[in-house]
């Protein structure tokens, strides 16, 4: 599993690496909680999203 270190300057500007950039594409939908938030292409459908998900909270569990 990737991860990626994001980081927000004062004008509220992030650097988005490359790799993401290219495989989500630049329009993204963002859905935020307390705590954490998802993001997927705007174009990308809801079942698609939660299924992408889904693998990604499973390889977290491994690292848990």
């Amino acid at each position: 599993m990737v991860e990626f270190v994001i980081r927000v300057n004062q004008q509220r500007t992030a650097y988005i690496p490359k790799e993401i950039v290219e495989n989500l594409g630049y329009e993204w939908t963002l859905v935020p909680n307390a705590r954490t938030a998802v993001i997927y292409p705007r174009q990308c459908s809801l079942d698609t999203a939660i299924k992408s998900l889904q693998i990604i909270l499973d390889g977290l569990k491994l690292v848990k």
